[in-house]
């Protein structure tokens, strides 16, 4: 039999006391360097504000121990500005936050008094010259509401208490303090995410306390470039007492993380509001509100189909969900790989939005949708009859989170990837794309004359995090699958970068490596089908007895194998340029070990195509409860082990109930 998992008690966990009293000590930066150590501004103390600072300090204690002062000395003179009371971004969850903020109210208020006499606004109101497409947030107050009541606004996202990790904790381990060093035992392949952000936090402060260049309670108002300076200016209004001030820096990082508010779609909530929707209507930002009383024995509508949906979906059932609805605007996203969940409790709506309420105020209309190749954007089929999913509960919209970017000059703004920077391009006359698990059954295609243009692991204004065209402003946030490496290692590229360890490309040297990399997708089915619309229009695999339609064959394997490995070149280049002390390969070609990388996510994907309705255990099993076979360590070689019990039984620290055993 298996080892099973049994997590850390209260006393083996590393216990981190985040800011409050004893954080005043810690509230100004650094006064090292020399006269010419460049000055660096990070905006965040998430998980790649954290992962800048840790690289730093890796690299100063090793300069130390080689008895380099000077090099030590020399080395960049960085604030970071946090505007919650603790670090770890969205790994905090709800709970954790209120705890914290508790005991900061009346300061809080206080501040708040000064802060509006100064500038009439509140330090979280957006700028005047926000982007609109961005402040979806302002519309949450006034549009959730339950029975008639404004319901909790959403305010920073953070990950609700239960929440437990959806990839594999294999691809969030770091070289430098593996999950052994740290838990000193073996683990399963999911973790809690508490325990996550506690191994986080522990790594992070191995070298140095970190935190001591961390102002937090603190919250940036404005960030802009003088040219003819060349400096940021950073203004930033203390949350506690209400101090207002400007610094300015050679170098600015953003790392505000790309789940910075949520993004609402508020012609849906106008949908339910005009339609007098009893029901609750949440963000699943909210999920910290959304317990058991408000879920148990009632039916429940997600709106969105992305990881997030997923994970509530499955969290609703824990709670005793009688029925989840899934409506998605499309036919793909996380929801629509999990091929079956427990209890056969939820059922998707794919290709429909809410379009409608029933009289009663208790159902919701669903409608189809098409997909529009001139605006690019879903909208209802008006041919189409609604669909009335009835007695529903409650409407959680699990449509995402934008960056938090008003703060930003609108040069600084305008690099961070949205639908907006889309840019159609051309591939060269003469391109074919090579041979690949599809090319059987499509042949030779001709490529539209121009691509959509989209922002996938390669953005149109950024290179490597660099802005193209200020490369002194760097953005600091994940573009694979894997967000804690990624981060990682654009933490140590950000580093090389402002070390002068590496030479900043040329404006069109970065461009020319930006295409370079995208034209590589071309050749990946998966992603020529959402960038080339003669590609995305051909007729792909019907016959059931197609690979292609049996995602537990070698070929459909093979298909993901080569859409996986791609972000994990991406990563081996960002690896090589940012002297990350792991390697796996290059761009052009992974080592062994950036193979073994990429395997992880393909497993993870068949841990969701291998569950079956009609299965002995299909009323508990879930991808969470996959075999851990093959689930192993790149660094240390340790295997993961199973749980103790059905995922579906364990509460939020991963044990069993004394109820249930």
């Amino acid at each position: 039999m298996a080892p099973c998992y049994t997590p850390v008690n209260d006393q083996m966990a590393p216990q981190y006391t985040p800011v409050n009293d004893q954080m005043e000590s810690m509230r100004i930066g650094p006064d090292t360097g020399t006269e010419d150590s460049p000055t660096v501004c990070v905006l965040g103390c998430g998980p790649g504000g954290m992962f800048f600072l840790h690289a730093l300090a890796t690299r100063r204690a090793k300069l130390l121990e080689e008895g380099d002062l000077a090099a030590a000395t020399a080395l960049p003179v960085v604030t970071c500005y946090e505007r919650t009371s603790s670090p770890g971004g969205v790994w905090r969850s709800s709970k954790d936050m209120h705890t914290k903020q508790m005991a900061s109210t009346s300061r809080q208020a206080t501040k708040n008094k000064y802060y509006k006499k100064r500038t009439n606004k509140s330090p979280t109101d957006s700028d005047s010259d926000s982007d609109p497409e961005i402040s979806v947030l302002s519309s949450t107050k006034k549009s959730a509401h339950h029975n008639g009541e404004t319901e909790k606004e959403c305010g920073s996202p953070n990950m609700y208490e239960a929440l437990w990790t959806n990839g594999c904790k294999e691809a969030m381990e770091f070289f430098d303090y593996t999950y052994d060093e740290h838990f000193k035992k073996e683990l399963p392949t999911f973790l809690p995410r508490k325990h996550v952000l506690e191994y986080m936090l522990k790594r992070v402060t191995l070298k140095e306390n970190i935190f001591e260049k961390v102002s937090f309670d603190t919250t940036v108002t404005r960030a802009s470039y003088d040219e003819s300076r060349k400096k940021f200016d950073v203004s930033t209004v203390d949350n506690l007492t209400g101090i207002v001030s400007t610094k300015e820096f050679d170098k600015c990082i953003w790392a505000c993380g790309m789940n910075g508010k949520p993004s609402i779609p508020t012609a849906s909530i106008d949908i339910l509001k005009e339609g007098k929707f009893k029901g609750r209507v949440l963000h699943s930002a909210q999920m910290g509100d959304f317990d058991e009383k408000n879920v148990k024995g009632k039916r429940i509508l997600f709106v969105g189909s992305s990881y997030s949906a997923e994970d509530v979906a499955l969290h609703s059932i824990k709670l005793g969900a009688k029925k989840v609805f899934i409506s998605l605007r499309g036919d793909t996203g996380a929801a629509c790989e999990v091929s079956a969940w427990p209890g056969n409790k939820v059922k998707l709506f794919d290709c429909t939005m809410p379009c409608g309420v029933t009289e009663d105020g208790t159902g919701i209309l669903l409608r189809q949708t098409t997909w529009n190749y001139d605006t690019l954007k879903y909208e209802f089929d008006p041919s189409s009859e609604p669909t009335v999913v009835k007695d529903i509960a409650a409407v959680l919209f699990c449509t995402g989170y934008s960056p938090s970017i008003e703060f930003l000059a609108p040069s600084l703004r305008s690099p961070i990837p949205y639908a907006s920077n889309r840019k159609p391009w051309k591939l060269p006359a003469d391109w074919k794309m090579k041979p690949n698990v599809l090319s059987d059954h499509f042949g030779e295609v001709k490529p539209a004359e121009t691509m959509y243009g989209y922002e996938g692991y390669v953005k149109w204004n950024i290179y490597r995090h660099l802005s193209i065209d200020n490369p002194s402003m760097m953005y600091l946030y994940e573009s694979t699958s894997w967000p804690l490496l990624d981060l990682d290692v654009g933490a140590y590229i950000c580093l090389a970068y402002v070390c002068g360890d590496k030479k900043i490309p040329s404006r069109d040297e970065m461009k020319r490596k930006n295409h370079e990399i995208r034209l590589a997708a071309m050749d990946i089915p998966d992603f020529r089908y959402g960038e080339d619309r003669n590609y995305g229009d051909c007729e792909w695999p019907t016959d059931k007895n197609h690979w292609y339609n049996d995602k537990t064959s070698a070929g459909y394997k093979l298909y993901l194998k080569e859409s996986c490995e791609y972000g994990v070149r991406i990563i081996a280049g960002d690896m090589a340029e940012g002297n990350y002390p792991v390697s796996f390969g290059s761009f052009e070609k992974l080592n062994s070990t950036g193979e073994a990388f990429g395997n992880l996510e393909v497993k993870d994907s068949l841990g969701r195509y291998e569950l079956k309705e009609d299965s002995a255990d299909s009323s508990w099993r879930t991808f969470r409860d996959c075999n851990p076979e093959g689930y192993k360590s790149i660094f240390t070689g340790i295997p993961s082990i199973a749980f103790d019990g059905p995922w579906m039984e364990l509460d939020d620290e991963g044990k069993i109930p004394k109820a249930i055993v």
